[in-house]
């Protein structure tokens, strides 16, 4: 109840009860305010499809370099009220725009932590879009992810997650018809023991990272449901 008091607060009842479901709004709030407040102060941090300007600036740790992802509407809007929200909060605030692809040009392993809000559903290429983020975080970097709407996004998270080798962990938990998932990038050793594997051909596929389609009830993904961390 505190929590949620905190977050109604924050973003001002009125801006909740814009939305469709507005419960549902303020609990998504909520537990991004929990999830992105575990990032280590002075992080650099990508915000993937930041369409919220300054909002999730407001639940980010002191010091955080952070790196706002933009679409082509979003570059041609006035940022002022982000740069307000970093000045307040300590902040260095940059942004990178999309390319023709719905991607942006990011440098390979250059962020501790990336953030996604709804982004995942929103996405051009569901795949192609946690590979590029994936692949812009450092080894052992996270990937925090919330995409309300558990039946419209569960199969395009399972489809961008199983048995990618950028993959070490994911951790999966549903709340209030929210997914929650924090992806732990996998260190260079594991990439590259992939690789070998497969030059090699001593074997057809190295074993799978655990992935988020061990949610499934399925007998193919019981084995990876133990390894994986469900709350």
């Amino acid at each position: 109840c505190n929590m949620l008091f905190s977050v109604l607060l924050l973003l001002g009842v009125s801006e909740c009860m814009i939305f469709p479901n507005p419960i549902r709004y303020v609990k998504t709030q909520e537990k991004c305010v929990r999830l992105f407040g575990s990032i280590n102060k002075g992080a650099r941090i990508l915000e993937c499809d930041a369409r919220d300007g300054a909002k999730y600036l407001y639940y980010l740790p002191f010091g955080a370099a952070v790196t706002q992802w933009l679409n082509a509407d979003e570059v041609n809007k006035e940022r002022g009220p982000v740069h307000i929200a970093a000045q307040k909060l300590g902040l260095t605030v940059d942004f990178v725009k999309e390319n023709e692809n719905k991607i942006p040009l990011l440098e390979p392993s250059n962020f501790d932590a990336a953030i996604s809000v709804g982004a995942v559903k929103r996405a051009h290429d569901p795949i192609v879009f946690v590979d590029t983020v994936l692949k812009s975080l450092r080894p052992d970097g996270k990937f925090y992810l919330v995409e309300p709407g558990v039946s419209d996004v569960e199969s395009l998270l399972a489809a961008a997650l199983d048995d990618s080798p950028l993959v070490a962990q994911c951790d999966v938990s549903i709340e209030d018809d929210i997914i929650i998932c924090v992806v732990t990038r996998a260190p260079y050793s594991h990439l590259d023991q992939r690789k070998t594997t497969k030059s090699t051909g001593a074997t057809e596929k190295a074993a799978a990272p655990p992935g988020f389609g061990s949610l499934s009830s399925s007998s193919s993904n019981k084995k990876k449901k133990k390894k994986t961390n469900i709350r």
